[in-house]
């Protein structure tokens, strides 16, 4: 994917998720207001949703560095090291 793809897929959830909030969070908060558990549920919730995109704004960094610097930022390991030994007898 290319590195605009990354940033619109970034933008657009992070627009969408404030628009859900500021639309039905607090109706949702004031709804449940009496259960503390379920409010502890919904920070939970909250919390997940925030990391989420936290996770989806770092991918969209680092494609922007890879793109810039022509691609993986480590090497890539050979066929031959990918590769595992056998390590003696073993049952099979």
């Amino acid at each position: 994917m290319e590195r605009k793809t990354y940033l619109t897929i970034a933008l657009l959830l992070t627009i969408l998720d404030a628009v859900v909030v500021l639309r039905y969070g607090g109706a949702i908060w004031t709804a449940w207001s009496g259960v503390v558990w379920i409010r502890l549920r919904l920070l939970l919730l909250a919390a997940l949703s925030a990391t989420a995109l936290a996770n989806v704004w770092a991918q969209a960094i680092c494609g922007l560095g890879q793109a810039r610097h022509g691609g993986r930022s480590a090497p890539a390991l050979s066929a031959a090291a990918n590769r595992t030994e056998p390590q003696g007898e073993g049952d099979v």
